[in-house]
């Protein structure tokens, strides 16, 4: 019931719609087209019923029944045989009739009738395809948008986990030990929490918040890392204004930590590096790395570095460099964006 409901809106808003400002536009075309132009006669507009006659009987039945159905060749003939039938309906009963005087009216070529027709069917047909046309790409625009929001919304749903669970490891140690930094590293964890749940959900955030979640981010990482070795976090430039994707960075750090600390270096480093310049962001981070064909888990290709480059690929599209390196003991990543004010 509904879905009938539906269909019938649907003819009454589109087609029937589209047939009467057709009708329109032929019934002004005919009567500005004759010499008395002030007044629209009843010949004008029978031969004006009769063609929109011919125009439901194209849309209604020709089109479902021929041309949907894989058979224009059919299609066409029909075309052409309704032209003569509807002309001949206009020649041999309506113009007779109307012109009160059956016995002298000549009758028109049949190519003549075609032409008129046909032409008219022509225009209805391109002026639907036209419709058609950009009603599918309305559609196609649609279905793309709601694919990429729900791919970057799963996208985000990944990254969220690991944030919450690598750092309650890193919390976790703390207790064990009674370190005085516990209770401060909770209410930084509480405060990323807040920002990843309700911050990120946009498609974009301000990059000084960004940055500051990173900062934040950061602090916590470093308590994995004491005595092994020493991070250094760099931001050049002026954020204010900016606007980045939220947690694009993320991953990238999360790398850095991860390759340099399942290495058994004793002096680890990683450094990091933010440069905000002439609308363009430049991410650059180097870190401590031993290439190992038995760990899969420092593969340069692992699911944090895919998933970021999904995201770029739908966020950023032609507008981001990213280039990643591995050799021996060195794993290098630079990202540059175009930053959105």
């Amino acid at each position: 019931m509904v879905n009938t409901k539906k269909k019938i809106e649907n003819l009454l808003s589109k087609d029937i719609f589209l047939l009467g400002i057709f009708w329109v536009m032929l019934l002004l075309f005919v009567t500005f087209g004759k010499d008395n132009y002030y007044h629209l006669h009843l010949y004008e507009l029978v031969i004006s019923i009769n063609k929109i006659a011919y125009l439901f009987t194209i849309n209604y039945i020709l089109l479902p029944k021929l041309y949907s159905q894989g058979r224009p060749v059919s299609f066409i003939a029909a075309l052409v045989l309704g032209a003569f039938f509807f002309g001949g309906i206009e020649e041999f009963f309506i113009e007779p009739y109307l012109d009160n005087d059956v016995s002298s009216h000549p009758v028109a070529p049949p190519l003549s009738i075609l032409f008129s027709y046909g032409t008219t069917a022509l225009i209805f047909l391109g002026i639907k395809q036209i419709i058609q046309v950009q009603k599918k790409q309305r559609l196609i625009d649609q279905l793309e948008r709601e694919k990429s929001e729900s791919q970057l919304k799963f996208l985000k749903s990944q990254i969220n986990p690991h944030i919450l669970f690598n750092n309650l490891n890193n919390i976790y140690s703390l207790t064990i030990h009674n370190d005085h930094r516990t209770s401060s590293s909770v209410l930084k964890l509480s405060n990323l929490m807040r920002y990843v749940i309700y911050e990120s959900s946009e498609d974009y955030v301000l990059l000084s918040k960004e940055l500051k979640y990173l900062e934040d981010y950061l602090e916590l990482q470093k308590i994995q890392l004491e005595g092994r070795g020493n991070v250094k976090y760099k931001v050049l430039g002026n954020p204010a204004g900016y606007t980045i994707a939220p947690l694009l960075l993320l991953p990238f750090i999360e790398n850095s930590f991860k390759h340099s600390m399942d290495t058994q270096i004793d002096n680890i480093s990683i450094d990091l590096k933010v440069e905000i310049k002439e609308n363009t962001l430049i991410f650059k981070s180097v870190n401590s790395y031993v290439s190992s064909a038995n760990n899969a888990s420092i593969s340069p290709n692992g699911i944090g570095l895919n998933n970021t480059k999904q995201r770029l690929s739908l966020l950023y599209p032609n507008n981001h460099v990213l280039t990643i390196r591995s050799e021996a003991d060195l794993f290098t990543v630079q990202l540059t964006i175009n930053l959105v004010q």
